[in-house]
């Protein structure tokens, strides 16, 4: 999605794309809706430091790590806030300064934000305004407008903001399909060290070359094999969709898109014993197991919060 947006919009702390006209089939990205007006953004706090962001009334949105984890936050009242801002968060949608502090960060935090700590130096900040009437989305509009990101401390000399319009412009921030995918795991891997995973899963990146601080240069063979590694994760995803023809049978519900259909039969199951702890801080490893009846595949994915 950073990949996508900061190719068409521009990229920088500065950069919130909104989508003022609502979002539609221009862009390119996994579970969207049309009924709110979105922002997105993506900081990288290894690169400018702690980063501020001001929330304006009635504002909901949710602070992310890289993993797409809800990013710890205070609490208040008996109430422990994970990621939440605006409507939902300690601020209750009145509105505040958030604090985004990178891993590790241990210097002393002035008073008046809500403190959130990133596990991982790179950030998504997702934002969703409402409206009351579809015909005149100019408040919800102006809303975003009003939201503002700038370094600790650094308000004064920050980078003025930009609010690109998103709607209606092409942009791909779907998944990686081909071998570039690996050159921007070395980007990631590069940006956080050691804050992207633990050394089992870095240990399986330098396998493959990918080290911080190293050079990545794979040769043309190598190349060739992430290539297809890329478009075979793409084309496998449940987030994507099935194979477009399954035995023949054509799944495609239109022509022009991908999106195939899915057996009514299909069922979900999420083994219990597949829910661990790790040290002090709670991770999950979920097995999602898919089986659809009749010509369909059977699909097994794993994700890692």
């Amino acid at each position: 999605m950073k990949i996508g947006s900061e190719k068409t919009f521009g990229a920088g702390y500065n950069v919130l794309p909104v989508w003022k006209k609502r979002l539609d089939a221009k862009t390119l990205v996994t579970t969207p809706n049309s009924d709110v007006i979105y922002a997105m953004s993506y900081l990288d706090l290894g690169k400018d430091g702690p980063m501020v962001f001001e929330a304006p009334p009635e504002l909901q949105g949710i602070l992310l790590d890289f993993w797409q984890r809800p990013i710890p936050g205070p609490t208040i009242g008996g109430n422990a806030f994970f990621g939440d801002v605006g409507l939902p968060g300690p601020d209750g949608g009145r509105g505040g300064k958030f604090l985004i502090l990178p891993p590790g960060y241990d210097r002393p935090i002035p008073d008046g934000y809500f403190v959130y700590r990133s596990g991982t130096n790179n950030v998504f900040v997702f934002l969703r305004s409402f409206y009351q009437d579809p015909s005149n989305l100019t408040p919800a509009v102006a809303l975003m407008e009003a939201a503002k990101i700038y370094p600790l401390g650094g308000q004064a000399t920050a980078k003025p903001m930009q609010y690109p319009d998103a709607s209606g412009v092409p942009v791909n921030m779907l998944p990686i399909s081909d071998a570039s995918a690996f050159d921007q795991l070395k980007v990631l891997v590069d940006s956080e060290g050691s804050d992207l995973a633990g050394p089992d899963w870095l240990g399986m990146l330098a396998s493959l070359g990918i080290v911080k601080g190293q050079p990545f240069n794979p040769d043309a063979a190598t190349r060739a094999i992430f290539d297809k590694a890329a478009k075979t994760a793409y084309r496998t995803s449940r987030v994507i969709g099935f194979e477009d023809i399954v035995s023949g049978r054509n799944l495609r519900v239109y022509p022009d898109r991908r999106w195939p259909i899915r057996s009514p039969t299909a069922r979900r199951r999420i083994p219990a014993d597949r829910l661990i702890s790790r040290g002090s801080e709670p991770q999950e490893t979920i097995s999602i197991s898919i089986r659809a009846s009749g010509s369909l595949p059977t699909t097994t994915r794993s994700a890692q919060e």
